[in-house]
């Protein structure tokens, strides 16, 4: 059951926020995010691995809304939700070779 919310909490946090309309939603929505993070983990630091793990999801929507907006007309309208896999799956194949699963 660990392993499922260690799995299913940043990509849900990730989903969330990488969905987001671009511009000015998506920066408020990640603000609001680090916001809320920061929170909880000073009022509950016995969940700062949760917190930990929500900032990782941040990030890579963070990632995700930049190259959405940087690279929006070199890309092919469709093409960013095709690639929307690629940061979970480039962070999750980074925690399983450091992890040595």
């Amino acid at each position: 059951m660990g392993l499922l919310i260690f799995i299913a909490l940043p990509l849900a946090v990730y989903l969330s926020l990488a969905l987001v309309a671009k511009g000015r939603p998506a920066a408020i929505a990640l603000i609001v995010a680090l916001a809320l993070v920061g929170v909880s983990y000073r009022l509950m630091p016995e969940l700062a691995i949760a917190a930990f793990l929500a900032l990782g999801g941040i990030a890579m929507a963070a990632l995700a809304q930049t190259v959405r907006v940087l690279a929006a007309e070199r890309m092919a309208p469709g093409l960013y939700f095709k690639l929307l896999g690629v940061p979970p799956m480039i962070a999750f194949l980074i925690l399983t070779f450091s992890r040595g699963a």
